[in-house]
């Protein structure tokens, strides 16, 4: 196999620029045009800082695209460069600088020349034709050449990446798929398009039968497989949780218990018959782990106070361990191990990054789906015993759920498309002003209505940004690549924005200065700060804290001390100042509060908990989204109400997605107009 004309050495890596493909020994990688670019890029200019700029100019002259353009290339070339960022051999991450191409660099591969051959060949052929006295300097570099050819020789090879194939192909979503004990069949819950309910669905690796088999009423995810591979048990949300069985051949299922207070859909299956899910006793505890064995419910993970809980449990191949995901917060988790024998746990990852399921590949290996390192939902390995998690070398960058099973992968890609549209209910024009690739959420406008803010993960991570309030000259305020940002506020003046930032793994209260974009941070506690919005004179702002385990209402003075107080609001959530109390939602119970001299009463009962960051007040009139019917409006003064926008798209829950102007003209909401997710299965052989 021979290397192109224009083809250069990058350690021990031949790179063929034209051809697109990059080549170590009889192992051969191509990649994207683009991301080939970068590579050339970075190796014309060896050793050299290479700004995020000038490589977007180098790389796509004329096209605008944003850093995570950038992010995706260099992730990518990591993978097939076998690289790691942390500790790098190729390219390293110079922050807030850019990258520069630390491996050695060599120009001068001809035809089906292996690197370093040519010069360690004419080395020792000068030797030879020398004196009998060689030249010390010569023996010299003979020596350096060899040890260096050693050297490479003992760097590992670039991994093989794993190509995926798609296993489903329907209109609509699929989701939590699970690979049979033999890796012949995949199970996976399906929502078909146009439909809101889902189903437990059975397919035959290479063949493009379904079968359906369960339809009961509620939403069924999360199936598992019995040892023997003939039965699959599932999850039923439907007023409450069940977990039920039914056999892989289809027929009648068969309740096996009830899964209470679950929230999300995560069944896991020991070897003896148990089952484990998430489960809180109570509104304001976390979620644990339980175990259900035989209609029997027992906690088995102890989550410490204040945070939000155990979830995604999943079984090693002896059932003597459960790794689970515990939250923090909000995209905020990190992977932990059970052993099930002593109940002792062990926490594996530090990242407080998202974490969207997990896996075991074998007895020494537990597969998850986290965002850790370029924002994009990658698979990454670890040792139940800990240690520094390493990639998985999958051509994919949207990665979740995975399952491993008689030598197949199976996992979740999506394709979702969330944006910010914009209704102007005087002229009745509705538009998109908001988009990207990436997800944008969380709209606030600026009290003169110029300005708009809002939280992106664009970048790679997410962060503030503004924009005008049509949605032109989008740029970022925050720079903060930690875990996750969000709910920016604008101050009453316009000078400032509110939002809240998990630097250390908990949320914590930020101002940022729009005109400077420095920071000033207002928390800095164990636990966590979020929902928080500004008094209706800028003197003082609102939040929710978890201190102690239960969420409470908090007033914090910036012209004081800074020292937060207690305002007894139990369960508050997404507090606003209004010109007569102090309104608030809950996590835990549907509807709106006003908090006033004169007590605590209901305003509505029809916000969705889901909801509880989208809705605004405006002097006696209440603007919120109510689910299943659209953006409502509320006079608080004669009790009548109406619906202003049904939206085309659904509304993404828990994460707040409506914002006001001060005269009530615009409704920016943010919606999600893609979302579908596939099966995706990797053969993986004897890998």
């Amino acid at each position: 196999m021979e290397a192109s004309s224009d083809s250069f050495r990058v350690g021990p890596c031949i790179v063929s620029p034209s051809l697109n493909r990059v080549r170590m020994g009889d192992d051969e990688v191509r990649l994207e045009p683009k991301v080939m670019e970068v590579l050339v890029a970075l190796a014309r200019r060896p050793g050299e800082v290479i700004s995020r700029q000038e490589l977007l100019g180098l790389v796509w002259p004329d096209t605008v695209v944003t850093d995570d353009a950038i992010n995706r290339s260099v992730s990518a070339l990591r993978r097939v460069l076998g690289d790691d960022s942390r500790n790098p051999r190729y390219i390293e991450t110079i922050p807030k600088r850019g990258y520069r191409l630390i491996a050695e660099v060599d120009w001068r591969v001809r035809g089906d020349s292996l690197p370093l051959q040519v010069p360690i060949l004419e080395m020792a052929a000068q030797v030879r034709r020398g004196p009998a006295r060689a030249r010390p300097w010569m023996v010299v570099s003979v020596v350096a050449a060899v040890a260096a050819i050693g050297l490479w020789a003992a760097r590992p090879s670039p991994t093989v990446v794993l190509t995926p194939r798609p296993f489903t192909f329907e209109p609509g979503s699929e989701a939590h798929p699970a690979v049979s004990p033999d890796g012949h069949r995949i199970a996976y819950s399906r929502v078909p398009e146009g439909e809101d309910q889902a189903r437990i669905v059975i397919g035959q690796a290479g063949d493009s039968g379904r079968l359906v088999v369960s339809s009961g009423p509620g939403w069924e995810s999360a199936p598992v497989w019995s040892e023997d591979g003939t039965r699959v048990t599932f999850q039923r949300f439907n007023d409450g949780c069940e977990v039920w069985s039914v056999s892989a051949l289809g027929g009648p299922p068969r309740l096996v218990g009830p899964c209470p207070n679950s929230l999300y859909a995560d069944l896991a299956a020991g070897s003896d018959g148990t089952f484990f899910f998430n489960s809180r006793a109570s509104g304001g505890d976390a979620f644990r782990i339980v175990r259900l064995e035989q209609g029997r419910l027992e906690p088995v993970t102890s989550p410490p106070p204040g945070v939000w809980g155990d979830h995604d449990p999943v079984m090693s191949p002896g059932g003597e361990w459960v790794a689970f995901t515990r939250s923090a917060s909000e995209g905020i988790q990190d992977l932990y191990v059970l052993d099930l024998a002593t109940r002792t746990e062990r926490r594996l990852t530090f990242d407080a990054r998202e974490i969207r399921g997990g896996a075991w590949r074998d007895a020494d290996t537990i597969v998850f789906s986290s965002n850790r390192e370029t924002g994009r939902q990658q698979l990454w390995q670890v040792r139940p015993e800990g240690g520094e998690p390493w990639l998985l070398p999958l051509a994919d960058d949207d990665a979740s759920h995975p399952s491993f099973a008689g030598g197949r992968l199976a996992y979740v890609h999506a394709q979702r498309e969330t944006g910010i549209w914009r209704k102007d209910l005087d002229s009745g024009e509705l538009r998109r002003v908001v988009s990207s690739s990436g997800w944008d959420m969380h709209p606030d406008l600026s009290p003169d209505g110029t300005m708009l803010a809002f939280t992106s993960n664009r970048s790679g991570t997410y962060e503030v940004w503004m924009s005008a309030a049509d949605g032109t000259g989008a740029r970022p305020l925050t720079e903060i690549r930690g875990g996750f940002t969000s709910r920016p506020r604008w101050s009453p003046d316009g000078a400032r924005i509110l939002f809240a930032s998990r630097p250390d793994g908990n949320a914590d209260l930020f101002l940022v200065d729009v005109a400077s974009g420095t920071i000033d941070r207002l928390t800095h506690t164990s636990w966590e700060e979020l929902g928080a919005s500004w008094s209706v004179d800028g003197s003082a702002v609102y939040f929710s804290s978890n201190e102690g385990g239960l969420w409470r209402g908090k007033r914090m003075d910036l012209t004081g001390a800074g020292v937060p107080s207690d305002l007894g609001l139990q369960g508050a959530m997404g507090m606003l100042e209004g010109i007569d109390g102090l309104y608030h939602a809950r996590m835990s119970e549907a509807g709106i509060w006003r908090s006033s001299s004169e007590g605590v009463t209901q305003v509505i009962d029809d916000l969705d908990t889901r909801d509880w960051g989208s809705f605004s007040v405006q002097d006696s009139r209440l603007v919120y989204y109510r689910r299943g019917a659209g953006v409502a409006s509320l006079d608080m003064a004669t009790g009548t109400d109406s619906v202003l926008w049904v939206p085309e798209f659904p509304v993404p829950g828990h994460d707040p997605a409506l914002a006001v102007s001060a005269d009530g003209r615009w409704l920016f909401l943010g919606q999600r107009e893609r979302d579908e997710t596939d099966v995706m299965v990797v053969d993986l052989g004897g890998r």
